[in-house]
């Protein structure tokens, strides 16, 4: 509201003294962009199910992995003990810059009353889901990271048709076990799939119990996945992981500037919103789609 109509006491103008000149506006200093952000984590599912979060300082971030373990071996006494070495590797991330304007007339400025409350929710609604979307099924076609679903090394089940029982998911929870990367964390699917699966019945048409094995990792619901993919238009991916192998790199939390100039001859002002980041996989195959 102080951004929009000026310093009503003092707390608003020592919240703003922080701020620069930007288009005629003010840049959203951290003690009011802190709100905005808090609101992103709460309404993102990735974060709900265990991304972390990584600073980034600069254009790019390359963090090492082991990429093979030493092999210890047995050895005769007074054999010469046998010299073995871990190999390593990088997980690189560079951040894409995510941005969204909203144009709001003086008039609903001046007559509303919800509007210091309702257009954070509203900007970091979009944002949250957006970068869900991006966290889960991003292409990596520049400038869009890339997501869980298309990164190479996780594991891939096809259910070939609607689901009639748990077994993918089960079959998704062993791949990764196999591989030594769980327990999952969460499980993210689209609300549309979440109803089919509550909705299984067994042959006596009572509801289908949960496998134990799977009762205790979270079943996470988000509209970001989407449900029109494949040959039908009609297809979606679940996403079983350990999702603490997931790495979201910040370079610039989101941070909102307003335009007063640029619309002065409409009566208009226009909020931007704006984010830097990409998504990486510590260990691909922590996850299973």
């Amino acid at each position: 509201r102080s951004m929009i109509s000026g310093c009503q006491n003092e707390q608003e103008q020592r919240a703003l003294s922080e701020g620069t000149n930007s288009a005629g506006g003010y840049t959203v200093p951290d003690i009011l962009s802190a709100s905005l952000i808090d609101k992103l984590r709460a309404q993102s599912v990735a974060v709900q199910a265990g991304c972390r979060t990584i600073p980034m300082s600069s254009d790019n971030l390359s963090i090492a992995k082991v990429n093979a373990d030493p092999s210890p071996a047995f050895r005769n006494e007074a054999a010469v003990i046998a010299e073995t070495d871990p190999t390593f590797t990088t997980v690189a991330m560079v951040p894409r810059s995510l941005a969204m304007m909203t144009k709001i007339s003086t008039e609903l400025l001046e007559d509303t009353v919800n509007l210091a409350t309702e257009l954070p929710n509203i900007i970091t609604r979009a944002m949250a889901a957006e970068m869900d979307r991006i966290v889960f099924q991003g292409t990596g076609s520049a400038p869009e990271p890339r997501g869980i679903i298309n990164q190479s090394g996780i594991g891939n089940t096809g259910a070939g048709g609607a689901l009639t029982n748990y077994a993918e998911l089960l079959t998704a929870m062993t791949g990764i076990a196999t591989l030594n990367a769980g327990p999952p964390s969460a499980i993210v699917l689209h609300p549309r799939d979440f109803g089919t699966l509550a909705g299984l019945t067994d042959t006596t048409n009572q509801p289908l119990n949960v496998p134990l094995a799977l009762q205790g990792i979270p079943m996470l619901q988000t509209s970001a996945l989407q449900v029109d993919a494949g040959a039908g238009n009609n297809e979606s991916n679940i996403v079983m992981g350990n999702f603490s192998n997931c790495l979201i790199g910040m370079r610039n939390q989101i941070q909102i500037q307003v335009l007063r100039e640029r619309y002065a001859d409409t009566g208009e002002l226009a909020f931007i919103a704006m984010m830097r980041f990409d998504v990486a996989l510590s260990h691909p195959e922590s996850f299973h789609k």
